[in-house]
């Protein structure tokens, strides 16, 4: 998880991108790789929960084009990206800045997939999203996968999966 808290209103640093640079230099040392996920909050408990921000979608896509090359230059050590940056945990759900929206989770996942490199997969929580980008032929939506935060922790994944079985 790279937090981007301090950052939901202006764009990275440079210093900050250069200690993201940095810290992806150390892993192939430690000989593991990254599944990597961006976020801007991380609540630990219900009030976190209910305060939870995150940044607007013109912030989002300034940050997606910062990170991209740094994203770029550490490739052979991220083994997956999950898609991040919108409300709670990056999780695409709860947005402060209403981008958990059909609209801006398209937004959001369309500027990855425009700005990440072509061999990187990126993985979604809600497979109800990747059913509609499949339909609407969302470019690239091949290299979409699922993950799943919250595994066999309720009946439904605690929302993962619809509360409604139909």
């Amino acid at each position: 998880l790279v937090r981007l808290y301090p950052f939901r209103a202006k764009a990275l640093p440079a210093d900050f991108l250069s200690r993201l640079d940095l810290s992806f230099a150390h892993v192939p040392k430690s000989g593991l790789k990254v599944v990597l996920r961006f976020a801007y909050n991380y609540p630990q408990n219900e009030r976190d929960y209910l305060d939870a921000k995150d940044a607007s979608l013109a912030m989002v896509k300034t940050h997606i084009a910062q990170l991209a090359p740094v994203v770029a230059r550490n490739r052979d050590v991220i083994v997956v990206m999950q898609a991040g940056f919108i409300g709670a945990w990056g999780e695409g759900h709860t947005s402060s800045n209403g981008l958990d929206t059909a609209s801006g989770k398209r937004a959001v996942i369309s500027e990855l997939l425009a700005k990440m490199p072509a061999s990187l997969q990126i993985l979604w929580r809600y497979p109800a999203d990747l059913f509609k980008w499949h339909d609407a032929k969302i470019a690239s939506v091949s290299r979409v996968g699922l993950h799943n935060d919250c595994f066999l922790s309720s009946p439904t994944d605690v929302g993962t999966y619809s509360e409604n079985a139909a």
